[in-house]
């Protein structure tokens, strides 16, 4: 399957419920549904982001950490934080969206999201996937 055949069925599978989508090769090798950062987690420790392509609904500074550690090689997500982008590209992962913004609310939309709350301050993805894990459980 072609780069852009992919996409819109990863894209697909993100307008019909998942959370996120991985695929390497051209193959879908994980879909998760959720709320959050913990299905970005989820495929993290079962071994399933390295050099993927994912496919999100929201990705902010929090999730992308979740990739640079993962060793994601693309990411792309229908709304992405300004400092998730900048957050992957100094780590050399190619990222796009459908809608950046400049920060990632919580569902409500009344504040900044909560763990996007919980990692400001880090800068090193390793200790912002720590936090999140434990924030998480």
């Amino acid at each position: 399957m072609d780069e852009a055949g992919l996409l819109a069925e990863m894209k697909a599978l993100i307008d019909g419920g998942a959370s996120c989508v991985a695929a390497r090769d051209g193959v879908i090798v994980g879909k998760e549904t959720g709320f959050g950062v913990k299905s970005l987690l989820k495929l993290l420790d079962e071994g399933k982001l390295a050099h993927t392509f994912v496919v999100a609904k929201v990705v902010g500074r929090a999730a992308a950490a979740i990739c640079v550690v993962g060793k994601v090689k693309r990411v792309y997500a229908s709304i992405m934080g300004a400092d998730a982008a900048a957050l992957l590209k100094a780590h050399g992962i190619e990222s796009g969206a459908d809608k950046t913004v400049p920060k990632i609310l919580n569902h409500n939309l009344t504040a900044s999201c909560p763990m996007e709350q919980a990692v400001e301050g880090f800068d090193n993805p390793v200790a912002i996937v720590k936090e999140l894990k434990e924030k998480a459980k």
